[in-house]
């Protein structure tokens, strides 16, 4: 009888750990990029956008961003002869860059332009969707309870107009105005927190706020026209020191404008009922 207490409670144990799981898709396999680096010599990496957040398997590697060109990073190598290891890089646009590193005493290549076309999309999700969605209209139509906050690159100017709160998540509401004759198609807004002032010399670095809705027209504002638009993001802090930025880029253009926010911009909340 003891003994095959014993054995019912050893079979109970392997089954409490065999725990189920299945394989991905294939089509849901992503194939990373290869590139080689050395302790000699700089790998450059050129992107098509910038780059918003780095993220290395291992300290074998040490990767930095090219001030002020922030679409290009710098790889060396730390130690020589390291096993393999991983890179993972996501740009403004929300694409992920997966990427396998090797050593290698002398790479074929130490720079690369990467294509875009090799990237996975990660921003399917930022839809205009269920209950943020709707904060994000009753934001577009709240009274207007920020002053002073604007922006301009030519005859382009953007203005916060509100910043709200609702549970965990926060909205900001931007108009946009195009002084000129010329229509202005934007990329999608980007937040970011960044140093106020930085050493000379002296790359500062960015921490990507990511969106979870938007609302409102943004992407394309005609000649002599403005747009009002909302966009949600999870509550947030700056410490002292810190800003938040809003830069909106011109697709095919120049008229990039950055838009600071500040830290009294926050004590300025209103909630959203």
């Amino acid at each position: 009888m003891k003994t095959y207490v014993i054995f019912l409670m050893t079979l109970l144990a392997q089954s409490a750990g065999a725990q189920p799981s299945r394989d991905f898709p294939q089509k849901d396999l992503i194939t990373p990029f290869r590139v080689e680096v050395t302790a000699g010599k700089t790998t450059a990496l050129l992107f098509s956008r910038p780059v918003t957040t780095v993220d290395m398997g291992s300290g074998d590697i040490a990767v930095e961003p090219v001030a002020p060109h922030t679409n290009v990073l710098k790889l060396k190598a730390v130690h020589r002869e390291f096993g393999e290891t991983s890179l993972l890089v996501v740009t403004d646009d929300g694409r992920l860059y997966p990427f396998v590193v090797d050593y290698t005493a002398q790479p074929v290549y130490i720079t690369v332009r990467v294509p875009a076309s090799g990237a996975e999309s990660t921003v399917n999700a930022l839809t205009e969707r269920g209950d943020d969605n709707t904060y994000c209209h009753v934001a577009a139509n709240a009274p207007r309870n920020i002053f002073g906050r604007n922006a301009q690159a030519g005859a382009i100017w953007i203005y916060l107009k509100g910043l709200y709160i609702r549970d965990d998540m926060m909205y900001a509401r931007f108009e946009i105005d195009n002084r000129s004759a010329i229509s202005y198609d934007a990329d999608p807004l980007r937040l970011y927190i960044r140093d106020i002032r930085t050493a000379k010399r002296t790359a500062y670095q960015e921490t990507a706020v990511p969106l979870v809705a938007r609302y409102g027209n943004q992407r394309r504002v005609n000649a002599y026209s403005h747009g009002v638009f909302v966009v949600a993001f999870r509550k947030l802090t700056l410490p002292p020191g810190r800003m938040m930025v809003a830069e909106l880029r011109e697709s095919g253009g120049n008229r990039t404008i950055q838009l600071r926010i500040g830290r009294h911009c926050l004590h300025r909340l209103v909630a959203l009922r």
